[in-house]
């Protein structure tokens, strides 16, 4: 800038208004080359065989995905990012596809299924790697989190541990990635985790993970008897909540009401606490 305002004086000052005239035909010209540098550029794949687009489209993406790995997405755009998908070009897409795949929850993984039937190759190829790479990313935290409880140093270490494998084995469940005739086994490998633990009644972040899970994945043989034992030592609001969710599912709605009129609403000071009290009570 300062060039060209320093290109328009000295003309204008040496040669009158021929300078100016010609310092302007100058700076016209360099702008329209530059704007034909810049389209160039943009379009750097214009005349390369489909292959080479599909090497830098995959170059384009690693890029992508280093440098918005660690972006945490805010749920309530979901709904702009499906626009994305549908009316958005193939670099939105492909940013698009970047950006969530180091988020594998069941929303963006059904996101990127979305992908699978774009009318772009690139995009298509993408999307079916993504989720390769989603997959992926589960099934290599289970091994770190079993990796870490075999050589965990005390007990604090080892129920964090076990926590994080049992939340992991959940969320990979939940993504729906997993295809259906195998959601069963993983489920089936859970409980075996539950089963090898041997501290799992002795401490109570463990029973309390347990008694969700169990009742989140229909595994509801004798979890009436240790929540009733819990609520008799303890009385705490959790685990009446956790019976009535019990009751729901089993079809004991006296049983689920005569709990729920246990529970002073007054009291409750968590937020999600008061949420299950008011979408229990409206059932």
């Amino acid at each position: 800038m300062q060039f060209w305002i320093f290109w328009f004086i000295s003309s204008t000052i040496f040669f009158g208004v021929i300078g100016f005239i010609a310092a302007l035909v100058s700076l016209l010209i360099y702008m329209i080359f530059k704007q034909n540098f810049i389209k160039i550029k943009n379009i750097k794949d214009k005349g390369l065989s489909k292959q080479t687009q599909r090497e830098n489209f995959m170059l384009d993406l690693s890029e992508i995905i280093e440098k918005e790995k660690d972006v945490k997405f805010d749920i309530n755009k979901y709904k702009s990012y499906k626009q994305i998908l549908y009316y958005g070009t193939n670099r939105e897409k492909i940013e698009l596809i970047g950006m969530v795949v180091y988020n594998p929850s069941a929303e963006y993984v059904n996101l990127i299924r979305i992908a699978l039937n774009d009318n772009d190759e690139t995009v298509r190829i993408l999307s079916s790697t993504s989720l390769q790479k989603m997959e992926s990313y589960y099934e290599d935290k289970i091994k770190e989190y079993k990796n870490l409880l075999n050589n965990s140093k005390n007990e604090k270490e080892e129920n964090i541990n076990f926590r994080k494998l049992i939340y992991t084995y959940s969320d990979f469940i939940e993504s729906t990635l997993i295809d259906s005739s195998l959601k069963k086994l993983y489920i089936n490998t859970m409980f075996e985790e539950f089963e090898s633990f041997l501290k799992l009644k002795e401490i109570k972040s463990i029973l309390y993970t347990f008694i969700s899970m169990s009742i989140k994945y229909n595994k509801l043989e004798g979890i009436e008897e240790i929540l009733l034992k819990q609520i008799e030592e303890s009385n705490k609001i959790g685990d009446k909540f956790l019976l009535i969710e019990l009751y729901y599912k089993e079809s004991k709605f006296s049983k689920l009401f005569e709990v729920l009129k246990t529970i002073n609403k007054e009291e409750l000071i968590n937020k999600k606490q008061i949420e299950s009290y008011e979408y229990w009570s409206n059932i």
